[in-house]
């Protein structure tokens, strides 16, 4: 029987407890799908799956009482000593392949959290499937994916479906949605929208971020999208109102445009975001992210006339207020602002929602008034 001396475990990755550390998650996510796609490609393995973060599994994993696990839950999970450990050599065979969870090809969701077991840290959940598949192999010549999944470009031994989006930027967007989240409440912004990622910005990203593509970094004129950029995901999380951090990129017909890296992706008018890691595009700056769907910087609070200290700043909210445009402009919107405008109280909530009724259990979120409710498993 066909064997492999192969290194299965011993990631160097923490997972946080009661958090969520993206960096190291994404790591250990990344380190998995390593995994996963050797064993594929060593063993003809049909239809192995792409692991991808997912919210949902998150939320349960955090939530989850490992004193009490649940009967048959509508997800597998298997428990790891920790991560730091020497790495540990095992010879597969196809019954082991077949009965270790995290090789289980139609597995495509994950999610990890720390927990204080006693021979174990941590507990990752793994879905769709409840169950173990049964591995089929292809043979020379036949597809390695079939269905919707197609083969992914990088290594061209997983397969993905046709929404599979970076377990790091599902993880970001979902931390820097709980951030707008706290920045509404503190600042009393009424109109903050949940950001989505989508797929047409994602798309653009590519096309204005890969140095093949658009080798003078122009931007395009007819662009729906705001850029913003930071060093690491964790700066990416941080809001800073007094910050003088900005990038500046000519338009290809010959405009200038100003970013303001640190707010941008506070602006609560933007719903949409797509982000690529793109390195060396600026100093200190290695990821980006395009935002949508304005295109300007409308939404955002003016730049202090001088700057201070955030630490030293004292939180005063902003005033809500409503422009007011003539019949030929576009129509009434409502923006976070900092100007001197007369003041109304703002509502307790939106006015479209005025007439809202509960219904099957649907609660009322003050933090994102408007939209319809979105989930990020894709």
């Amino acid at each position: 029987m066909k064997l492999l001396s192969f290194l299965l475990f011993g990631f160097f990755a923490v997972v946080k407890l009661n958090g969520l550390d993206i960096d190291e998650q994404d790591y250990l996510i990344e380190q998995l799908n390593d995994i996963r796609r050797d064993v594929a490609r060593l063993y003809n393995i049909e239809n192995m799956q792409k692991l991808m973060w997912s919210k949902r599994l998150q939320n349960e994993a955090d939530q989850l009482d490992i004193q009490k696990m649940p009967v048959n839950p509508p997800w597998r999970y298997v428990f790891y000593k920790n991560y730091t450990e020497k790495k540990d050599e095992r010879d597969l065979t196809d019954s082991i392949i077949a009965n270790s969870e995290h090789l289980n090809p139609q597995q495509n969701e994950i999610a990890c959290a720390k927990k204080n077991g006693q021979n174990f840290t941590v507990i990752c959940l793994l879905g769709p499937q409840n169950s173990l598949s049964k591995i089929t192999k292809y043979q020379r010549g036949q597809a390695k994916c079939t269905g919707q999944l197609k083969v992914e470009w990088r290594t061209g031994h997983l397969c993905t479906t046709p929404d599979f989006t970076e377990s790091w930027i599902l993880m970001y967007i979902s931390e820097l949605n709980d951030r707008r989240k706290m920045v509404a409440r503190t600042k009393n912004i009424t109109n903050m929208q949940n950001l989505v990622w989508n797929k047409e910005l994602n798309d653009a990203a590519w096309d204005f971020l890969w140095p093949s593509r658009n080798p003078n970094d122009e931007l395009p004129k007819d662009r729906k999208w705001r850029l913003t950029g930071f060093d690491n995901l964790a700066a990416g999380l941080v809001y800073n109102p007094t910050s003088n951090r900005v990038a500046s990129f000519n338009t290809t017909d010959g405009k200038e445009v100003t970013f303001r890296l640190d707010e941008e992706h506070f602006n609560p008018l933007q719903s949409k975001i797509a982000c690529l890691y793109r390195p060396k595009l600026r100093k200190n700056t290695n990821y980006w992210c395009l935002l949508g769907p304005e295109d300007s910087d409308a939404g955002i609070a003016p730049p202090p006339t001088t700057q201070a200290p955030l630490d030293a700043q004292v939180t005063t909210p902003p005033t809500v207020s409503t422009v007011t445009s003539s019949a030929t402009s576009r129509p009434m919107r409502t923006r976070y602002t900092t100007e001197k405008i007369t003041p109304e109280p703002p509502p307790t909530q939106p006015k479209e929602l005025e007439e809202y009724e509960e219904q099957d259990g649907d609660e009322y979120d003050e933090d994102f008034p408007t939209g319809k409710p979105y989930h990020y498993d894709f």
